[in-house]
Order: C-alpha cells, then sequence, then structure tokens
C-alpha cells in the first residue's frame, strides 16, 4: 500500500475508532456526587459499605435498586439519571437506606446531589441533626427520615424543597417547633409528623398546605387550640392530632372537610360537646373523639353510612346509644 494511501487508511481508522470508542462509552457518575456518597456511607456507618471499585450509576456491586413491594425492606441502593444534560454524566436521583441499622449522622455533603428527588433513610438508629445542607436538594419530591434517633430543631432551610410531595419525620427525638418555613411546602400531599418530639402551637403557615390529603401529627407535645383554618385544607382525607395537648373546644369547622376519611382528635382538653355539624362528613370511615373531656348526649351521626370504627370512650356523655348507630352496616367497632 502506498503511504499515502496508508497515512489515509490510518487517518480513516483512527477517526472510526475514536467514533466507536465514544459510542461505545459508558455513561459515569459525577466525581462531586461519588464524593458525597463516599462521605455519606463513612458517616452513617453503612454496612456492608458501597462498593466504590465500580461506578455507582452502573447498577452493579450492589449500587442497583432491588425491586420488591415491601417499603422497610432491607436494602442500601441508589438510582441515577444519566441523560441530563448531554455532558454523558449521570447524576443521583434517588438513595434508599432503609432498616440496614446503620447508627451515624447524615453529613453536609447530603446537599450535593442537585438532582436527587427521593431520599429514604427509613427504620435506621441515625442520630444527630438534619444538616441545613438538605435545602439545598431542590428537586426533592419525597423524603422520609422516619424511625431514627434524629434530634434538633427541623431545619428552616427544609422549607426550600418546594417540590416536596411526601414529607415524613415521624418517630425521632426532634425538639422546638415546627418551623414557619413549613409553609412554603405547598406542592405537600402527605405530611407525616407523628412521634417527632416537637411542640408548641401549629404555626399559621401552615395553612398554605392546601394540598394535603393526609396530616398526620399525633404523640407530640403541640399545645393551643385546633387551628380553624384546617378546615380550608379540603383536599385533607387523613386528619390525625390525638396524644397532644391541645385546648378545645373542638372546631365545628371541621365539617367543611367532606374528603375526610379518618378524623382523630383524642386526648384534647376540650370539653363542650360533639359538634352536631360532623354529621356533615360522610366520607368518613373512622372518628376518635376519645378523651376530649366531651359531655351531653351523643347528635345525630346518622348521615355517617360510611363508618367502620366509632371511639367516643373516657368522656363525661350522657344519654343512651343512639339507635340508629344499629342501622349503620359497616361499624365494626364502637
Amino acid at each position: 500500500m502506498a503511504p499515502a494511501m496508508l497515512i489515509a487508511a490510518t487517518g480513516f481508522c483512527s477517526i472510526f475508532l475514536f467514533r466507536c470508542v465514544t459510542a461505545q462509552q459508558t455513561n459515569v457518575t459525577d466525581p462531586r456526587e461519588v464524593s458525597a456518597l463516599r462521605a455519606l456511607g463513612t458517616s452513617i456507618g453503612l454496612s456492608p459499605p458501597w462498593d466504590f471499585s465500580v461506578d455507582p450509576c452502573s447498577g452493579a456491586a450492589g449500587w442497583g435498586e432491588d425491586t420488591g413491594t415491601n417499603q422497610f425492606r432491607r436494602r442500601s441502593a441508589i438510582q441515577c439519571d444519566c441523560s441530563i444534560g448531554s455532558d454523558g454524566v449521570c447524576h443521583v436521583t434517588r438513595i434508599a437506606i432503609v432498616s440496614m441499622n446503620v447508627r451515624g449522622q447524615i453529613p453536609p455533603e447530603i446537599g450535593n446531589f442537585p438532582y436527587m428527588n427521593d431520599l429514604n433513610f427509613q427504620a435506621n438508629l441515625i442520630t444527630g441533626v438534619i444538616p441545613d445542607e438538605i435545602g439545598l436538594l431542590s428537586n426533592m419530591e419525597h423524603l422520609t427520615v422516619a424511625s431514627n434517633r434524629l434530634s434538633g430543631p427541623i431545619p428552616g432551610t427544609m422549607g426550600n424543597l418546594t417540590r416536596l410531595l411526601t414529607l415524613s419525620l415521624a418517630v425521632n427525638n426532634f425538639s422546638g417547633t415546627l418551623p414557619q418555613e413549613i409553609g412554603n411546602l405547598s406542592s405537600l400531599t402527605e405530611l407525616y409528623l407523628d412521634s417527632t418530639g416537637l411542640g408548641g402551637e401549629l404555626p399559621p403557615a401552615l395553612r398554605n398546605l392546601r394540598r394535603l390529603q393526609t396530616l398526620n401529627i399525633f404523640d407530640n407535645n403541640f399545645n393551643g387550640s385546633i387551628p380553624d383554618f384546617l378546615a380550608n385544607m379540603s383536599s385533607l382525607q387523613v386528619l390525625a392530632m390525638y396524644g397532644n395537648k391541645f385546648t378545645g373546644p373542638l372546631p365545628a369547622s371541621l365539617a367543611n372537610l367532606t374528603n375526610l376519611r379518618e378524623l382523630e382528635l383524642g386526648e384534647v382538653s376540650a370539653g363542650g360537646s360533639i359538634p352536631p355539624s360532623y354529621n356533615r362528613l360522610t366520607s368518613l370511615t373512622k372518628l376518635s373523639l376519645r378523651n376530649c373531656q366531651l359531655s351531653g348526649f351523643i347528635p345525630d351521626l346518622g348521615n355517617l353510612t360510611q363508618l367502620t370504627h366509632l371511639d367516643l370512650s373516657f368522656n363525661n356523655l350522657s344519654g343512651t346509644i343512639p339507635a340508629y348507630l344499629a342501622s349503620i352496616d359497616s361499624l365494626s367497632r364502637l
């Protein structure tokens, strides 16, 4: 082959090979996010540790999310998106460290995942505080740190997570009050604050969460009156507020929540009587007004034909059990 042709051929092969290598090149995880994963695994004491001899977004060596229907199943895995941008870099979008018995703390590097939309640290023994850097995860849609040993205040920076749909801080050892910034989370549909250790009055900014369908704030130290603004959260289906230090009377305005399926207001120092307006809550399957210092007769609740559970125990009610309750076929617990 003539030298000119060889050069041309070699040049062609070089170009061809470059294209082949480029086409076959696998995407890699953003180096900054790899460093953040290292810091996270070390800080919480993950065992067995993640294997950084392979790329985290490869899905190999235990990095990929396993399938299964049990949300509490033991796992430590991530998910990535390699289609963001055009640079071929993969970004972590989900981290699940569930039921792994990790005992460390959440490091500030948790804020170094700009494309994260789902973070699940449920059912571990994580201690320390939620770092302020959590507020940098502006794409977050689902966040749960439930069933750990976290302490300290809820950081106000959490109010930056305006795309959040579900937030679970339940079963921890937090202190202080619910920050006003919670009102920035106007996209929330589910908020779980049960058994968090929080107290004080519910912040007025909570009224901004008009899309809430589930609000669980039971077994805490919240006090003051049950706010009337709850009656404007028309999407609510589950409202559980028992086991706090609320004072009465029970708001008659809660009857405006016509989508409610479960209403639990137990352990309220209410006094007074059961609001007759609750007879308008025709979607209710569960009504609990246990230990609310209520007196007087049981009002007409005959429109609550879907009730399966009615608890009016530990009150000072008088009179007889209304006969109409016997006609509610679905009622299995009274």
